[in-house]
Parts: structure tokens; C-alpha cells; sequence
């Protein structure tokens, strides 16, 4: 079984918010055999308008697999709670996650 224990603290400080460029530059400079730590990277937030082009993206360039995206909510506009997401970088190889644990710090 896999497990994956997110650290929302950490991701949000990784807030590419509509920055799709930024975003897959971020995540295409992430090693090849990089290996997801909750202890010192958590992930990064995009919101709703910025993930269908991400996802296109990582489509295009085969790592649509290699994610796992979350539901977030977008800190700048907390009174309305709107949505964002939290992109991690996975090892597919590893096997799919079983289980997702959010750490509390």
C-alpha cells in the first residue's frame, strides 16, 4: 500500500494561483527520480482557471500519471472559501496512493 501524508502548510507557500507557466516550470525542475517528502515539500496550489491548462500540459508531456491533485481552498479569499488544488508530484511506479494523510503542524 502507498501512503502520502500532505503538508498543506508547506504547498500553500508554493501558491502559483494562475500561473500556469510557473507552475509546470516548478514542477518539470523536480528531479526525475524525485520522491514526494511531506517533511520538505508539500506540494502547490493552483486555482480552478489555471488546472485544465496545467493538466493539458502535463497530458502532452506523458506526466499526467506521475500527479495526484487534491481539493484546496484559496487563502486570499477566505471568506468565501473558494476553491483551489493541490498538485503533487507522485512516483506512478511506486503503485497508485491507498491512503492520504494530512499532517497537522
Amino acid at each position: 500500500m502507498v501512503e502520502h501524508n500532505i503538508n498543506y502548510e508547506t504547498s500553500y507557500k508554493n501558491n502559483f494561483k494562475t500561473d500556469v507557466k510557473a507552475a509546470v516550470k516548478f514542477y518539470l525542475a523536480l528531479s526525475v527520480d524525485f520522491v514526494y517528502s511531506s517533511d520538505n515539500w508539500g506540494g502547490f496550489i493552483l486555482y480552478p482557471q489555471a488546472l485544465n491548462p496545467f493538466l493539458k500540459i502535463m497530458e502532452t508531456i506523458d506526466e499526467s500519471r506521475n500527479i495526484l491533485i487534491l481539493p484546496a481552498f484559496n487563502h486570499d479569499n477566505e471568506m468565501n472559501n473558494s476553491p483551489a488544488y493541490l498538485i503533487l508530484k507522485i512516483n506512478h511506479e511506486d503503485g497508485y496512493p491507498k491512503s492520504i494523510i494530512m499532517q497537522e503542524y
